[in-house]
């Protein structure tokens, strides 16, 4: 074998070797793009879900709104510490 065939194999193993290399490289980062691609549509998708659960199932105005309405003793609590604890002037210049 002389030198040009040497350099021939030697040349065609370099050659697939960085193939080889950016191949796994391109892979990994396919990967990993696709990986975050589905995390951050199954994160959007758990946010969606999460926020049609509690429109659909909690109605929390209506029950802040019932809450004070039926309780008699927490309207009179918050009357009488407005009246007592709350206090405050006016003064014109």
């Amino acid at each position: 074998m002389d030198q040009a065939e040497f350099l021939t194999i030697v040349g065609g193993l370099y050659d697939k070797l960085v193939k080889d290399v950016a191949d796994k490289v391109f892979e990994k980062l396919s990967r990993e793009a696709i990986d975050a691609r589905v995390e951050n549509w199954m994160d959007s998708l758990l946010d969606s879900r999460i926020e049609d659960w509690v429109e659909n199932n909690l109605d929390l105005e209506d029950a802040v709104r019932e809450t004070l309405d039926n309780s008699d003793h927490l309207r009179d609590l918050v009357r009488e510490t407005v009246r007592n604890d709350l206090t405050f002037t006016v003064s014109v210049d």
